[in-house]
């Protein structure tokens, strides 16, 4: 099963099958990965009025959402639903010190991805 975003969009996963998409235009949209009972692959299943601008990176683990922009400044967000994507997400305020950062190697990435673990 195969699904398509635009290739200039940002897409990043947050566990439990949630994948969240940047566009371009700034929209942050949530999926939620249906296959697994028959459904499509990308089900949207919310579109969030935040104002993520230029958004380079992003990671989740589940009720966190962690952005990095065009310039390096990282954002915490808090997401209230983080099994279905349809919940709200608010920002934290996290000081810059409560960020610990971590370098993970993988196969075919040897040098790593840097992590940011709250």
């Amino acid at each position: 099963m195969t699904a398509s975003v635009p290739g200039s969009s940002t897409v990043f996963t947050a566990g439990h099958g949630v994948l969240y998409e940047v566009t371009l235009d700034n929209k942050v949209k949530a999926y939620k990965n249906n296959s697994a009972s028959g459904g499509s692959l990308l089900t949207l299943v919310k579109t969030y009025s935040l104002a993520w601008k230029d958004i380079k990176r992003g990671w989740a683990n589940g009720p966190r959402i962690i952005t990095q922009d065009a310039n390096g400044v990282v954002t915490v967000y808090q997401q209230s639903a983080p099994a279905s994507g349809t919940g709200t997400a608010v920002r934290q305020n996290v000081a810059r010190q409560h960020l610990r950062w971590i370098a993970a190697g993988r196969p075919g990435n040897p040098l790593g991805s840097v992590f940011p673990i709250i």
